[in-house]
């Protein structure tokens, strides 16, 4: 009797954070972004200003193509750094 180890894989990309595209960078005083990830995938978004310490910023919930991620808040900051992540 032998067994075998199987890997199943379900087809789920990791969040990516496009930065080619018109929506990246500031617009009317906010920073925002455009992300993608397998339609129904949960996204969170979180910030940092040390690369250390992160703050869930958003979550959102990928459709039928990009979701756009704002930053009101990125001028309350110096610099400010963004990761997206599955939960």
């Amino acid at each position: 009797m032998t067994s075998v180890v199987a890997v199943l894989d379900i087809g789920m990309a990791k969040p990516q954070i496009i930065a080619g595209d018109a929506s990246f960078g500031f617009l009317t005083n906010r920073f925002g972004f455009n992300l993608s990830g397998t339609a129904g995938q949960t996204i969170i978004v979180e910030g940092s200003s040390d690369l250390v310490n992160w703050t869930p910023l958003c979550t959102n919930t990928v459709g039928g193509g990009p979701c756009y991620f704002c930053d009101p808040a990125c001028t309350n900051f110096g610099r400010r750094f963004y990761r997206a992540r599955l939960p």
